[in-house]
């Protein structure tokens, strides 16, 4: 009897891992996507303050990205504190068409999150903040879809250190639209069908007519999508194992 006991809460337990499993459906970006990630946009507060991704304006093959922020005036009464660069993939620039549209990124159905972990390999002692974003929605005829722009909130990346940052595609909210698309609206399924842009922000403070943060270097690094879960159950699994031979 006990035995039986034990093995119906293992069952149980299996159970439970498996529905986490499928509950949960991560995409992030492989090695070869992030390759084909380049520098979307660039911006800034106020004044005519730039930031630019170098290495001719793409990620490199390994992940790798290097971002200079630079201050064009540094003698104008108002210094920028503040500058950032948008890095991913826009449908936009290669047609926007329905044509076009079918890469496994640009399709994100039946997933639940979208997740990217990124390091900050700056040689200097620079900080940076870092968010991933999603763009919804097919501009362009014939489909004429609104378009919704949704992020997570920045994490602060201390040289050296790895961060994994995740969007719920569940409950997120956007935070502008375009199109008739606004901000304040909660993301749809339908709306994963219409990835017209996906990728990851990388911002700092600067100022005092200071180059502060204009070299920083990271690393984008895919991980795979609910492997941890399944892992977590196995693990569980040899703990009990072992207790019942003991």
């Amino acid at each position: 009897m006990k035995k039986f006991f034990v093995l119906m809460i293992v069952g149980l337990f299996c159970f439970f891992m498996a529905s986490n499993a499928m509950a949960v459906a991560v995409y992030t970006p492989s090695l070869s996507d992030v390759d084909t990630f380049f520098q979307v946009s660039s911006g800034s507060l106020t004044g005519p303050d730039v930031s630019l991704i170098t290495g001719g304006g793409e990620v490199g093959s390994d992940g790798t990205f290097d971002v200079t922020i630079i201050d064009e005036d540094p003698d104008e009464a108002l210094d920028k504190t503040w500058g950032d660069v948008q890095i991913g993939r826009d449908a936009t620039t290669e047609g926007n068409s329905v044509a076009y549209y079918g890469g496994s990124w640009a399709d994100l159905t039946g997933y639940t999150h979208y997740e990217l972990s990124i390091k900050n390999i700056s040689e200097t002692n620079d900080w940076f903040s870092a968010n991933i974003y999603i763009n919804t929605g097919l501009t362009d005829p014939p489909l004429n879809q609104p378009n919704y722009y949704y992020e997570n909130g920045w994490t602060w990346v201390a040289p050296g250190q790895t961060v994994l940052l995740s969007l719920d595609l569940t409950t997120a909210v956007s935070l502008l639209g375009s199109n008739g698309g606004v901000a304040g609206h909660t993301i749809v399924s339908s709306e994963l069908a219409y990835i017209s842009s996906l990728g990851f922000n990388i911002g700092t403070n600067y100022g005092d007519g200071d180059y502060f943060g204009d070299d920083l270097a990271g690393k984008v690094v895919p991980i795979p999508g609910a492997v941890w879960l399944f892992g977590s159950g196995l693990i569980g699994l040899v703990g009990i194992r072992r207790k019942l031979r003991s």
